[in-house]
């Protein structure tokens, strides 16, 4: 394919996008957290050529002084653009209601703005929500990748606090928005897919999401020492993740395995955060504090080489429309334990031996200790490995997302002339 302008627009954190400007994480905006894979995505359009121009969200800009565009200073085929986000849902900032109240229709404006001025060929956006709405609004060609399903998330809040639970169902009237409008749609999995068909008219293509090569290169096949690092990684100590399973399994694990270390990123789970607060409030879990380390929440490359020196993940969330931190861990040779019933997390792990009911400590303490016997360990981390580098690398997927760009630029096309 010939090399194009492309937009993408979506959740990018300033810290994970640093090193591909060439410059140092302070010294861009905050940007917009909990998608490295499309830090991932953009390297892999620049080294196949193409142009791209990036559109995120910050809530430390305002709407007085207006966007930030950057420039990369080792790519020039590269240019992001943080735009304002307000800081409140519900409260108000800057003399403007909270952003969901209006659908966040100011951030939409903004990327609008950005957009039009960049004018790329077509705009990949992720997650349909304020991203994939303001791209649509553009008229330029887009391409929608959906990460989630709006209704299982809001209803997976429905016994929430009242005011995340209508925060939820006001996400899903802006997706409604999105996917009756949107005419490239993709979804990151078949169950997701499936979950989707009632919200889309049109059919859904599924392209799974890439998985980093730092932790390809950084895999290895794998035998057990005699140190046992035991990993999680979850954004947010919530029901729909499901951690306090993980950390009353990793009490039994310790039952059969008293060498073993629990070590657990994400937010929440900062050493003052809630895992940590509700694990010293648990006499069941006293003897095991001492053996518990919490990072709390790290940029994509530093916790790709914590898992690297880790043993096992267990990732007990009782849904996951894809599962990055799966793809990503099995890629670096860690066997995984996972949920049998949690979404599309099978068909990204591919091996019924991983997989448990997570909603039982017991299970999960049991399947990870038949993991961790000294064959099936090695022929795992062996097996996995392979097995996500066929699937789920980075040329596969862009050129796949390639064709949906073609696609969609031969639509509009043709839209026009017959006009």
């Amino acid at each position: 394919m010939s090399p194009l302008h492309v937009g993408l627009c979506g959740p990018v954190a300033g810290q994970d996008i640093a090193a591909l400007m060439g410059m140092e994480p302070q010294a861009l905006p905050r940007g917009y957290e909990g998608a490295p894979l499309l830090v991932t995505l953009i390297e892999g359009l620049l080294a196949r050529g193409h142009r791209v121009s990036v559109f995120t969200l910050s809530n430390d800009l305002s709407f007085a002084a207006g966007a930030v565009k950057v420039a990369s200073r080792l790519h020039p085929g590269l240019e992001l653009h943080f735009c304002p986000l307000r800081r409140h849902a519900w409260r108000p900032c800057e003399g403007r209601p909270g952003r969901i109240l209006d659908l966040y229709r100011h951030e939409r404006r903004a990327l609008v703005e950005a957009m039009h001025q960049a004018a790329p060929a077509v705009i990949h956006a992720h997650w349909a929500y304020e991203f994939a709405w303001a791209a649509l609004d553009t008229g330029i060609p887009t391409v929608v990748t959906c990460h989630d399903s709006p209704l299982l998330v809001a209803r997976m809040n429905a016994l929430a606090k009242p005011t995340i639970s209508l925060y939820r169902g006001l996400r899903v009237l802006m997706a409604w928005q999105v996917l009756r409008r949107a005419h490239w749609v993709t979804a990151v999995s078949p169950y997701l897919a499936a979950a989707l068909e009632g919200m889309s008219p049109r059919p859904l293509q599924v392209i799974p999401n890439p998985v980093d090569g730092r932790s390809l290169v950084l895999g290895r096949d794998r035998r057990l020492g005699q140190a046992l690092r035991v990993a999680v990684v979850s954004h947010g100590f919530d029901r729909r993740k499901n951690p306090k399973k993980a950390l009353l399994a990793f009490a039994r694990l310790r039952t059969s395995r008293p060498q073993a270390r629990l070590h657990l990123f994400g937010r929440g789970f900062e050493a003052d955060g809630e895992a940590a607060a509700w694990c010293r409030s648990r006499r069941d879990l006293a003897d095991c504090l001492p053996a518990m380390s919490f990072h709390g929440p790290l940029g994509h490359a530093e916790l790709l080489e914590r898992l690297a020196a880790c043993d096992l993940l267990i990732h007990p969330a009782l849904e996951e429309t894809f599962g990055m931190v799966l793809a990503e861990a099995m890629a670096l040779g860690l066997p995984v334990v996972a949920g049998r019933h949690s979404g599309a997390v099978p068909w990204v792990v591919q091996d019924a031996r991983c997989l448990c009911e997570v909603k039982d400590p017991e299970a999960i303490a049991e399947a990870a200790d038949a993991l961790l016997q000294g064959e099936v360990y090695a022929q795992l981390s062996r097996e996995l490995r392979a097995m996500v580098a066929r699937r789920f690398a980075l040329e596969a997927v862009l050129q796949c997302y390639e064709a949906v760009y073609r696609e969609a630029l031969e639509g509009a096309s043709s839209a026009r002339e017959s006009a």
